[in-house]
Protein backbone atom coordinates (compact mmCIF):
# COMPACT_ATOMS: atom_id res chain seq x y z
CA UNK A 1 0.00 0.00 0.00
CA UNK A 2 1.18 3.65 -0.80
CA UNK A 3 0.41 6.42 2.62
CA UNK A 4 -0.53 9.89 1.15
CA UNK A 5 2.29 11.44 2.41
CA UNK A 6 4.65 9.10 -0.13
CA UNK A 7 2.95 10.58 -3.14
CA UNK A 8 5.26 13.05 -5.13
CA UNK A 9 2.53 13.43 -8.71
CA UNK A 10 2.07 9.52 -10.29
CA UNK A 11 4.10 8.85 -13.14
CA UNK A 12 7.93 10.04 -11.58
CA UNK A 13 10.30 8.33 -9.20
CA UNK A 14 11.26 10.13 -6.27
CA UNK A 15 14.28 12.77 -6.96
CA UNK A 16 16.43 11.05 -4.79
CA UNK A 17 15.71 7.12 -6.17
CA UNK A 18 16.57 8.85 -9.46
CA UNK A 19 19.39 10.54 -9.05
CA UNK A 20 21.02 7.53 -7.44
CA UNK A 21 19.95 5.38 -10.43
CA UNK A 22 21.38 7.73 -12.76
CA UNK A 23 24.72 7.49 -10.76
CA UNK A 24 24.56 3.85 -10.92
CA UNK A 25 24.39 2.91 -7.35
CA UNK A 26 21.15 0.81 -8.28
CA UNK A 27 22.65 -0.93 -11.28
CA UNK A 28 22.77 -4.67 -9.24
CA UNK A 29 19.05 -4.20 -7.84
CA UNK A 30 15.72 -4.19 -9.93
CA UNK A 31 13.43 -1.12 -9.21
CA UNK A 32 9.83 -2.50 -9.24
CA UNK A 33 6.98 0.41 -9.72
CA UNK A 34 3.80 0.20 -7.66
CA UNK A 35 0.81 1.12 -9.54
CA UNK A 36 -0.83 3.87 -8.20
CA UNK A 37 2.12 5.33 -6.28
CA UNK A 38 5.06 7.58 -6.64
CA UNK A 39 7.75 5.75 -4.55
CA UNK A 40 9.60 3.11 -5.64
CA UNK A 41 10.59 -0.85 -3.89
CA UNK A 42 13.83 -2.06 -4.40
CA UNK A 43 14.27 -5.89 -5.21
CA UNK A 44 17.44 -7.42 -5.44
CA UNK A 45 18.46 -10.13 -7.97
CA UNK A 46 18.38 -12.73 -5.05
CA UNK A 47 14.73 -11.77 -3.97
CA UNK A 48 13.50 -11.98 -7.52
CA UNK A 49 15.38 -15.49 -7.67
CA UNK A 50 13.35 -16.29 -4.73
CA UNK A 51 10.05 -15.49 -6.31
CA UNK A 52 10.57 -17.22 -9.76
CA UNK A 53 9.07 -20.68 -9.96
CA UNK A 54 11.77 -22.54 -11.23
CA UNK A 55 12.11 -26.03 -11.71
CA UNK A 56 15.78 -28.56 -12.31
CA UNK A 57 15.39 -30.79 -14.86
CA UNK A 58 17.94 -33.38 -16.91
CA UNK A 59 17.81 -33.64 -20.36
CA UNK A 60 19.29 -36.51 -21.99
CA UNK A 61 19.80 -37.44 -25.13
CA UNK A 62 21.34 -39.34 -28.50
CA UNK A 63 22.46 -37.93 -31.54
CA UNK A 64 22.49 -40.10 -34.71
CA UNK A 65 25.72 -41.81 -35.26
CA UNK A 66 25.59 -41.04 -39.37
CA UNK A 67 26.88 -37.65 -37.62
CA UNK A 68 30.49 -37.03 -38.14
CA UNK A 69 32.89 -37.16 -34.57
CA UNK A 70 34.02 -33.40 -35.51
CA UNK A 71 30.45 -32.05 -36.03
CA UNK A 72 29.63 -33.31 -32.50
CA UNK A 73 30.36 -29.72 -30.55
CA UNK A 74 27.74 -27.94 -33.27
CA UNK A 75 25.16 -30.51 -32.73
CA UNK A 76 25.50 -29.68 -29.08
CA UNK A 77 25.45 -25.96 -29.79
CA UNK A 78 22.42 -26.12 -31.42
CA UNK A 79 20.47 -28.10 -28.19
CA UNK A 80 22.24 -25.87 -26.06
CA UNK A 81 20.41 -22.62 -28.08
CA UNK A 82 17.07 -24.39 -27.69
CA UNK A 83 17.56 -24.41 -24.04
CA UNK A 84 19.14 -20.79 -23.92
CA UNK A 85 15.90 -19.25 -25.76
CA UNK A 86 13.69 -20.03 -23.45
CA UNK A 87 16.09 -18.89 -20.67
CA UNK A 88 17.71 -21.64 -19.10
CA UNK A 89 20.59 -21.55 -16.63
CA UNK A 90 22.63 -24.12 -17.32
CA UNK A 91 24.11 -26.72 -14.02
CA UNK A 92 26.42 -29.41 -15.51
CA UNK A 93 26.40 -31.68 -18.62
CA UNK A 94 28.45 -34.43 -20.01
CA UNK A 95 29.90 -33.61 -23.62
CA UNK A 96 28.18 -37.07 -26.09
CA UNK A 97 29.98 -40.03 -26.14
CA UNK A 98 29.75 -43.29 -28.79
CA UNK A 99 27.45 -45.59 -27.40
CA UNK A 100 25.98 -48.90 -28.42
CA UNK A 101 21.98 -49.28 -28.14
CA UNK A 102 20.54 -52.12 -25.92
CA UNK A 103 17.88 -52.36 -29.54
CA UNK A 104 17.94 -50.86 -33.14
CA UNK A 105 16.00 -47.89 -33.15
CA UNK A 106 14.78 -46.01 -36.31
CA UNK A 107 14.77 -42.30 -37.34
CA UNK A 108 12.74 -40.98 -40.53
CA UNK A 109 15.18 -38.89 -42.36
CA UNK A 110 14.29 -37.40 -45.85
CA UNK A 111 11.47 -39.93 -46.50
CA UNK A 112 13.68 -42.35 -45.41
CA UNK A 113 13.42 -45.41 -42.39
CA UNK A 114 17.00 -45.28 -41.01
CA UNK A 115 18.22 -47.83 -38.35
CA UNK A 116 20.64 -46.93 -35.86
CA UNK A 117 22.61 -49.86 -33.24
CA UNK A 118 24.83 -46.96 -32.50
CA UNK A 119 24.55 -43.07 -31.19
CA UNK A 120 26.08 -40.56 -28.97
CA UNK A 121 24.68 -40.34 -26.05
CA UNK A 122 24.93 -36.70 -23.92
CA UNK A 123 23.14 -34.80 -21.07
CA UNK A 124 22.67 -31.61 -19.53
CA UNK A 125 20.98 -30.17 -16.55
CA UNK A 126 19.32 -26.88 -16.44
CA UNK A 127 17.03 -24.83 -14.32
CA UNK A 128 13.61 -23.31 -16.32
CA UNK A 129 10.39 -21.92 -15.86
CA UNK A 130 8.26 -24.75 -16.37
CA UNK A 131 6.36 -23.20 -18.64
CA UNK A 132 8.85 -23.38 -21.12
CA UNK A 133 9.35 -27.14 -21.42
CA UNK A 134 6.45 -27.90 -24.09
CA UNK A 135 8.44 -25.26 -26.60
CA UNK A 136 11.45 -27.23 -25.77
CA UNK A 137 9.87 -30.77 -26.58
CA UNK A 138 8.46 -29.48 -29.87
CA UNK A 139 12.16 -28.14 -31.11
CA UNK A 140 14.11 -31.03 -29.64
CA UNK A 141 11.26 -33.64 -31.94
CA UNK A 142 11.79 -31.35 -34.71
CA UNK A 143 15.35 -31.95 -34.63
CA UNK A 144 17.23 -33.94 -37.32
CA UNK A 145 19.93 -35.20 -35.57
CA UNK A 146 18.51 -36.45 -32.03
CA UNK A 147 17.23 -39.92 -32.22
CA UNK A 148 15.85 -40.08 -29.15
CA UNK A 149 15.58 -37.36 -25.77
CA UNK A 150 14.47 -37.55 -22.27
CA UNK A 151 13.67 -34.92 -20.48
CA UNK A 152 12.78 -35.47 -16.32
CA UNK A 153 12.67 -33.31 -12.90
CA UNK A 154 15.46 -33.69 -11.03
CA UNK A 155 17.55 -32.13 -7.96
CA UNK A 156 20.55 -29.39 -8.43
CA UNK A 157 22.20 -31.77 -6.26
CA UNK A 158 24.23 -35.16 -7.40
CA UNK A 159 22.24 -37.62 -6.84
CA UNK A 160 24.73 -40.18 -6.70
CA UNK A 161 25.32 -42.40 -3.73
CA UNK A 162 28.67 -43.52 -2.50
CA UNK A 163 28.30 -47.16 -1.27
CA UNK A 164 30.90 -47.92 1.78
CA UNK A 165 31.66 -51.25 2.74
CA UNK A 166 30.74 -52.05 6.27
CA UNK A 167 33.01 -51.51 9.20
CA UNK A 168 32.98 -53.76 11.99
CA UNK A 169 34.31 -52.75 15.43
CA UNK A 170 36.29 -55.36 17.93
CA UNK A 171 36.78 -58.70 17.47
CA UNK A 172 34.30 -60.70 15.62
CA UNK A 173 32.55 -63.14 17.57
CA UNK A 174 32.80 -67.00 16.86
CA UNK A 175 29.25 -68.33 15.14
CA UNK A 176 29.00 -71.73 16.48
CA UNK A 177 29.31 -74.74 14.02
CA UNK A 178 31.31 -72.42 11.63
CA UNK A 179 34.66 -73.39 12.29
CA UNK A 180 34.46 -76.91 12.70
CA UNK A 181 36.14 -79.29 11.05
CA UNK A 182 34.21 -81.69 9.25
CA UNK A 183 35.57 -84.82 8.26
CA UNK A 184 35.49 -86.19 4.90
CA UNK A 185 33.02 -88.99 3.73
CA UNK A 186 35.01 -91.94 2.58
CA UNK A 187 33.48 -93.28 -0.80
CA UNK A 188 32.17 -96.53 -1.16
CA UNK A 189 34.23 -98.79 -3.39
CA UNK A 190 31.83 -100.41 -5.73
CA UNK A 191 32.21 -102.48 -9.12
CA UNK A 192 31.98 -101.48 -12.72
CA UNK A 193 28.67 -103.97 -13.05
CA UNK A 194 27.36 -102.36 -9.47
CA UNK A 195 27.80 -99.29 -10.95
CA UNK A 196 25.81 -100.15 -14.16
CA UNK A 197 22.96 -101.66 -12.47
CA UNK A 198 22.66 -98.62 -9.54
CA UNK A 199 22.61 -96.36 -12.99
CA UNK A 200 20.04 -98.48 -14.65
CA UNK A 201 17.76 -98.17 -11.45
CA UNK A 202 17.81 -94.59 -11.42
CA UNK A 203 16.24 -93.95 -14.96
CA UNK A 204 12.93 -93.54 -15.38
CA UNK A 205 11.56 -94.28 -18.67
Amino acid sequence: LCHAGNRRGLGSPPPERASALLRGELSDQTLIWRKGCANLSLMTNEDMAEKAETQVYELGYHIISSIAEEKLPAEVTAIKDILEAEHAVFIAEEFPKLKHLTYTMTKVLAAKHLKFDTAYFGWMKFEIDPVAIPAIKKRLEGSQSILRFLLIKTVRESTLAVIKPPSFRGEPKAIPGLGAKVSAPVPSLMSEAEMDKTIEELVVE
